[in-house]
């Protein structure tokens, strides 16, 4: 299913919030070997792991792909942090997201894209396996999106 260009500007905001948060390292399209793929992820100096879920629509948020996610994330936990990233209006999270943090992007046509956390997000104990895995993910993530016309040429 091709992404939608909300989704795409979403990611693009997390990028830019996990950077403004003092994230030092953070890509989108983050592999876990659990979990799937996060639409962006975080890593702080002081090693703390943010997560972030774009959402676009109403119905990307409650699909059953997402239960299954929220499901095996009650069983590994990946990061400190989790955040959904949303648009403004239209999609609203039920009480499954309750230990997130919503992150809300005011879209309006000619003026500055604005990022708010309207809920900090609760602090979990990530789990240590997956450190090393996420680092060499998003140094591989990093050196693709690189050279990905040199080596996609």
């Amino acid at each position: 299913m091709k992404e939608s260009e909300e989704h795409k500007k979403l990611k693009e905001e997390a990028i830019k919030w996990l950077h403004q948060i003092g994230c030092w390292l953070f890509s989108i399209e983050v592999a876990d070997s659990y979990l799937g793929r996060a639409d962006a992820c975080g890593i702080k100096k002081n090693g703390d792991i943010y997560f972030i879920e774009a959402k676009a629509t109403q119905k990307d948020l409650e699909s059953k792909k997402q239960k299954y996610f929220n499901y095996k994330l009650n069983h590994h936990k990946p990061a400190n942090f989790y955040y959904l990233i949303l648009p403004e209006e239209g999609v609203e999270p039920n009480h499954e997201w309750n230990d997130w943090g919503i992150i809300k992007v005011i879209f309006r046509e000619g003026a500055e894209i604005l990022p708010k956390v309207v809920r900090e997000a609760k602090r979990f104990e990530a789990d240590e396996t997956w450190k090393k895995e996420l680092y060499e993910t998003l140094a591989r993530s990093a050196c693709l999106r690189a050279f990905k016309e040199i080596l996609f040429a």
